[in-house]
């Protein structure tokens, strides 16, 4: 059926598809007709496709990777526009066809896109992945430390009762029991804390993957000997666990525990008053104390707040699972809930100097493996948002207003 009203991002979307040879028929004389009606969407379309020529077809790869983004984003929001045809923004520089940003500000709240664009922007101080480190504590008053740089993988050392191995370059990590000794391991509790700007993935001694978040904390024993499989979690990480109907795994957090026999979850406690848990695949069953327990199905998740009852709904396995792919996805959040997803996957210290921004709400994507900048300089250019900074702290304030007519006249 034929769209009356459509959205940029619709459009835009549309475009990408064309271009790499994946859209519909359908959706390819949908496009049409909008170029038809719309001398701005031709001409865009006229622009990304010069580019796709002028670059060999190395803009085909951005243009795949932000189709992707696009798909994301379509889920993220779909903000009506009142009125046709739809007037997508003329690029002014020679970078048109790579920024190509939509911008669409709408009831407070600041909708962006943007490609990766090439050119390379000034990187904020602080930011570098190189020489973090994952401090595996594996005996009581010892730990075994390695830093890890994308280039140069750590190796960590052998402690006796257990082995700590990198896998390979993307830091994953494995904790490996020595078998032949399982009758004198110590089955202290161990702690495996991810810094800022990294995460990691290990398997624990049952088969148990864990993919940790940055900024999170997993305390473990490296065998469980007992009828549970019980584990710690400060943060935020994924569980795929090996499945054993005699010996359920738990996971504890601050708030809740989480029961399960073999499945997949998502585990999210970076606000030590309320944890969110997102069931993909199996049965968990989650609870309080002696509150009753919440039984989930695959596509639901159980919120719980401290003092109030759980809360359940569906979820969209790709936005909430995104930071396992380097994206953060986020939809209607406030600058305040934003700073510290930038703390933990930058390492820098958020300060927002203006109140108002604290209730202004943003739509869109943030992506790790790209430059702080990028996404700073996008919400500056899309919103009434400025920043600037000092040493490892960046600041937030409303953005100083010039006046465009006085410009003309100089």
């Amino acid at each position: 059926m034929r769209r009356t009203k459509y959205t940029k991002e619709y459009v835009y979307q549309l475009i990408l598809e064309k271009l790499l040879g994946e859209i519909s028929r359908e959706d390819d004389i949908e496009l049409e007709r909008i170029m038809q009606h719309d001398v701005h969407a031709y001409i865009c379309w006229l622009d990304m496709k010069d580019a796709q020529t002028a670059t060999n077809g190395e803009f085909l790869d951005d243009a795949r990777a932000e189709l992707t983004w696009c798909r994301i984003t379509d889920k993220l929001s779909k903000i009506p526009v009142e009125e046709e045809p739809v007037l997508l923004p003329l690029p002014s520089s020679r970078w048109r066809w790579a920024v190509a940003a939509m911008l669409l500000i709408c009831t407070g709240t600041a909708y962006f896109l943007y490609l990766s664009t090439k050119t390379h922007l000034p990187i904020i101080p602080g930011i570098s992945m190189n020489n973090q480190s994952v401090t595996p504590s594996v005996q009581p008053g010892t730990t075994v430390q390695g830093h890890f740089t994308p280039v140069s993988p750590p190796n960590f050392t052998d402690t006796g009762k257990t082995i700590i191995t990198h896998l390979d370059s993307s830091a994953i990590l494995a904790a490996q029991l020595k078998q032949d000794s399982i009758d004198d391991v110590n089955t202290e509790w161990n702690t495996l804390t991810v810094p800022a700007k990294v995460d990691y993935k290990f398997d624990l001694s049952d088969g148990t993957e864990v993919h940790l978040n940055a900024a999170s904390t997993l305390r473990f024993p490296f065998i469980f000997p007992g009828k549970t499989r019980e584990v710690y979690l400060e943060g935020e990480a994924y569980f795929t666990v090996a499945h054993n109907p005699k010996q359920p795994f738990i996971v504890h957090t601050n708030t809740t525990s989480i029961r399960a026999l073999g499945t997949a979850f998502n585990v999210n406690s970076y606000d030590a008053d309320q944890t969110t848990t997102s069931l993909v695949q199996g049965s968990v069953v989650t609870d309080v104390g002696d509150s009753l327990d919440v039984v989930l199905k695959p596509g639901y998740q159980a919120i719980y707040k401290a003092g109030e009852r759980f809360k359940i709904k569906r979820f969209d396995e790709e936005m909430t699972l995104s930071w396992r792919n380097g994206i953060y996805a986020f939809k209607n959040k406030t600058l305040k809930e934003l700073a510290p997803v930038m703390e933990r996957w930058y390492g820098m210290k958020m300060i927002i100097d203006a109140t108002p921004l604290l209730t202004q709400t943003f739509t869109g994507s943030i992506e790790r493996e790209k430059p702080l900048d990028i996404f700073l300089r996008s919400l500056r250019e899309t919103t009434t948002l400025d920043y600037y900074i000092l040493g490892s702290t960046i600041h937030f304030k409303i953005k100083e207003v010039v006046s465009e007519v006085a410009d003309m006249y100089d």
